[in-house]
């Protein structure tokens, strides 16, 4: 098992990697989703990613941590994964 801080380096190296090819979505207050859980509860936008997922962010972040010697990638998915990693 990974150590705490060993985790949060490598989160931002990722975070590092993706952000010049992912938006930045927004954080909305749901006051709706607050009120009928009783807790604070926040939206992060995801939806507005170019494939309409988060699954942009992983797909990004696995295609450039490959090295040259790869050769390319295969993703069998007709759906958002598909899509990013396309």
């Amino acid at each position: 098992m990974l150590p705490l801080s060993d985790l949060q380096s490598l989160c931002h190296e990722a975070a590092g990697r993706i952000a010049p090819h992912v938006r930045h979505t927004p954080i909305e207050y749901s006051r709706a989703l607050s009120e009928a859980s009783g807790a604070e509860v926040y939206l992060k936008l995801e939806n507005l990613q170019a494939t309409g997922s988060f699954k942009l962010r992983g797909a990004t972040n696995a295609l450039l941590a490959l090295g040259p010697e790869a050769g390319g990638v295969v993703a069998a998915s007709s759906g958002n994964h598909g899509m990013a990693v396309a």
